[in-house]
Order: structure tokens, then sequence, then C-alpha cells
């Protein structure tokens, strides 16, 4: 199975259009799941479009309990959650991945790598960016 995440926004609305004709031609409709931000209007669960509502997390524990307590459709809370966030206190991490334990929520995980800020690639990758695009730092 894979995931794919998209979102209307991205690519001045073309991501999803670009997304469904990499997907559709490439595998079987039960081959993938497809996550996409949608913004309120295009909510479709009732006619059946939409199988899981999540939300895409970027605030502090306690204002992800209130958002969850009120909204008990939410399914799924995408969260920022690496190692070098865990305790972090202003991205809280362990606060409110615990939020999601309370309610029962399944968390999607963004940032496992910090943006890449916890990988140190090797110098064969690094010479392999630096050929691919002169201006690549790898010191960034």
């Amino acid at each position: 199975m894979i995931n794919w995440l998209t979102a209307h926004g991205y690519h001045s609305g073309n991501s999803e259009i670009a997304l469904k004709e990499c997907l559709t031609s490439r595998y079987k409709r039960e081959d993938f799941i497809l996550t996409d931000k949608l913004t309120e209007p295009y909510f479709r669960k009732e006619e059946g479009k939409i199988k899981h509502i999540g939300i895409s997390f970027h605030d502090t524990a306690d204002i992800l309990d209130m958002i969850l307590e009120k909204h008990p459709e939410i399914e799924i809370v995408q969260i920022q959650f690496n190692y070098a966030d865990y305790d972090n206190a202003g991205v809280q991490s362990k606060k409110i991945y615990e939020v999601c334990r309370k309610y029962n929520k399944r968390a999607l995980i963004m940032e496992p790598a910090k943006g890449g800020g916890l990988v140190r690639l090797p110098d064969v990758s690094l010479d392999g960016f630096a050929k691919w695009n002169p201006n690549f730092d790898s010191q960034k």
C-alpha cells in the first residue's frame, strides 16, 4: 500500500490534478491511500467521497485538546513528531501525541527527520546533489 499527501493549495491548486494523473496512470485505486488537506467547503464525507476526516496540526497541546473535545468527527491528526522535538516546550510533540492518545485518534507523522535536519547524508549523496544542482550547499 502506498500513501500520498497533497493539498488543494499546493502548486497553485494543481497538485491534486497532477497527483491524480500520476497515481491513476500507474496504480489500481485499491493500491494507494490519498491524504488531501482540504478546507471545510470541500468536506464531502456524507457523499462517500471522503472516507476519513483529519487535521494537520501546528499549535499547542491545549489547543488540540479543545479541538478534539469539540470535534469528535476528527479521526486522524497530522503532527510534527521526531526525537529532537519530543520534549521541546515550543513544539510539544510528546504532549500533542498524548492528546491524540487521550481521544484515541490516529497520528500521522510529519517532520520525522525535522526537515532533513536530523540526517547526515553520505558524501557520495552530497556529491550527487551538487552535480545535479550547482547551487546546492551541503552545509545548510
